[in-house]
């Protein structure tokens, strides 16, 4: 049973591939309970993604509908950063924000999956998934997708509702509305692919409503990401989820998860796996767009 819908915007793109900008924010609590694993204070710094960058990220899933049906997948996705000194003119970009500007084209197992424009300075102008687009002109958010200092309790909230345009009339089609709350645990060893690491793990829950053509959908993601402490990346995320597809007559349910497989820093001209020296770290926001990515192969899948 294989059903294309866009549900979830694609990409963050990837972990690290956009800047959401927020506009405010709240947090709570303190420093934990000031056990050896909790953090106070924890700076959570960025790293802004260049030309010539190319991450590489690993996703599994497991859904199951209520009609019984099943499906399970594993893809590679591959984010290459390049600059473009233009916006395409399908996109109706009022250009309020000047070029040139970073480009993210992402691929799933090499095939075209869609493209981000990003500002000098990582703001996200266009998200194209090739169904659907969103654009900063018609975007409007409130909360804190960028926590710089972090402690063990302290609780995010985000709030996004953008347009959906149809990418490839540039009509108007629907909208998404997206509440997501990040709350920051304590520092635990995770296994991966490259050994053990000690990671902040960061728990979320994302709320998100979708009207395309009159239909609404529905989603509710539960999972949480961990950031290696000492590369600066997160470098696996999990999540759980519960849909309504209104447009197919079914919902589904079931688990998903990222891993950040390896990545090229254009600055010294070199691949490096996650056993081998991180770079100093990713986009901070990624917070919110790893989570969603997570997520971006569920409907387009299914």
């Amino acid at each position: 049973m294989r059903i294309t819908h866009s549900f979830i915007l694609a990409v963050i793109l990837i972990f690290g591939v956009t800047t959401l900008i927020g506009s405010g924010g709240s947090s709570g609590g303190g420093g934990g309970d000031n056990s050896d694993n909790s953090v106070t204070d924890f700076s959570m710094d960025y790293y802004l993604e260049k030309p010539g960058d190319v991450f590489t990220w690993q996703y599994k899933m497991d859904a199951r509908y209520s009609d019984d049906n099943t499906v399970s997948f594993e893809f590679y996705e591959t984010d290459t950063f390049s600059q473009a000194d233009t916006i395409p003119s399908i996109y109706s970009y009022s250009g309020d924000i000047s070029g040139p500007y970073t480009l993210n084209t992402s691929t799933e197992d090499g095939k075209l999956a869609g493209y981000q424009y990003l500002s000098a300075d990582g703001e996200e102008i266009i998200d194209d998934n090739l169904e659907t687009f969103t654009i900063v002109d018609a975007r409007t958010t409130s909360g804190d997708d960028e926590p710089d200092n972090v402690s063990t309790g302290d609780t995010f909230t985000y709030h996004e509702s953008a347009t959906l345009f149809d990418s490839t009339t540039g009509s108007e089609v629907g909208n998404e509305v997206d509440d997501d709350t990040f709350t920051v645990g304590e520092i635990e060893d995770i296994s991966i692919s490259s050994g053990t690491v000690r990671a902040l793990k960061i728990n979320a829950e994302s709320n998100t409503t979708t009207t395309l053509s009159g239909i609404t959908d529905t989603a509710r993601f539960s999972g949480a990401m961990w950031y290696d402490i000492e590369k600066r990346v997160i470098v696996k995320a999990i999540t759980s989820f519960e849909m309504t597809l209104n447009k197919y007559g079914v919902s589904a349910t079931g688990n998903s998860e990222i891993v950040l497989h390896e990545y090229h820093i254009a600055d010294d001209g070199r691949s490096r796996s996650l056993g081998e020296t991180g770079i100093s770290s990713l986009n901070q926001s990624s917070i919110i767009k790893m989570f969603r990515n997570l997520n971006k192969g569920i409907l387009s899948n299914l």
